[in-house]
């Protein structure tokens, strides 16, 4: 019963295995936290890699479910001191479910879902200083964004994500958001929810 049970698990991991499909994306992100409507985004980067579980086909189009990770560093400054900026890098699990249309030497790829993220890093920088704020140090500026903590956002998020890509052969472009569903402000009296623009560059294989 052991080697059947075994037997089985193997060929359904061969089976996935030859109808997967690995994805690698990087490129820019444009996080934000709007924290009381104090801050406005600004330019970051992120990378992450997938792999693709097709499910079978409908009207033309390739289904499929898609695990990741990713690294996405969300930065946001103050709107009214350019100069001081909220810092974030988030490891990111999304799990989608898209389809994909062939044109040719074209794939259109669509696909939307959750993710669950957690806080790596977080620091402000004031000019040329940084405050690592998971070591209790922070500018006065910022002081007042904080918590009984010594973090301005929690750690832990969740939310929906969505991306699109266009494909050439293997390579693609694509522009995906995701939305945090969580407050996340480190104040019972706050509001702050995570969201990210990116503008990736990808190869599949």
């Amino acid at each position: 019963m052991k080697k059947l049970i075994l037997s089985i698990a193997v060929l359904a991991l061969a089976a996935i295995s030859a109808s997967a499909q690995i994805n690698l994306e990087a490129g820019m992100s444009l996080g934000n936290y709007k924290y009381n409507n104090n801050f406005t985004s600004k330019p970051a980067l992120n990378f992450g890699v997938s792999y693709d579980i097709f499910m079978g086909s409908a009207g033309g189009e390739d289904l499929f479910i898609e695990p990741g990770v990713r690294f996405v560093m969300k930065n946001a400054a103050l709107t009214n001191e350019s100069n001081i900026s909220l810092n974030l890098s988030w490891l990111e699990v999304p799990v989608y479910f898209g389809s994909s249309v062939d044109l040719g030497n074209f794939t259109l790829v669509g696909k939307v879902g959750i993710y669950y993220a957690y806080d790596l890093s977080q620091t402000v920088k004031q000019g040329d200083k940084t405050y690592n704020l998971f070591d209790g140090t922070v500018s006065n500026i910022i002081s007042t964004l904080r918590g009984t903590d010594s973090v301005i956002i929690k750690r832990h998020d969740l939310g929906f994500t969505g991306a699109a890509m266009i494909y050439y052969n293997f390579i693609g472009v694509g522009v995906g958001y995701s939305y945090g569903l969580l407050n996340v402000a480190n104040q019972s009296n706050s509001s702050a929810h995570t969201s990210c623009l990116t503008l990736n560059l990808g190869v599949r294989f």
